[in-house]
């Protein structure tokens, strides 16, 4: 029973990171291809800190040297609990 009790918040914490995650992704995805820029209108909450990772990537037939696909990596940290999210952003 002290297992299960002192475990319950944990998906809590992981759903919250989650959506941490989430939102800064979807701001950086919706800037426009030229001035992708790591998250910084979310505030997260208290215990929480969230970085962005951008990066040149080859996709398809986009190579990287081309910097035409971006790779951007999304970390929410909470405690010793790390969510990454990746998405990825072509200059169409």
């Amino acid at each position: 029973m002290n297992l299960t009790v002192s475990h319950s918040a944990d998906p809590v914490v992981n759903h919250q990171a989650i959506a941490v995650a989430e939102a800064c992704l979807e701001e950086i995805l919706l800037d426009s291809f030229s001035s992708l820029t790591n998250c910084t209108m979310i505030t997260p909450p208290s215990g929480y800190s969230v970085s962005a990772t951008i990066g040149n990537e080859a996709l398809g037939s986009i190579s990287s040297g081309s910097a035409d696909a971006k790779k951007i990596v999304v970390s929410a940290l909470y405690g010793s609990e790390t969510i990454e999210l990746v998405g990825y952003r072509t200059n169409y």
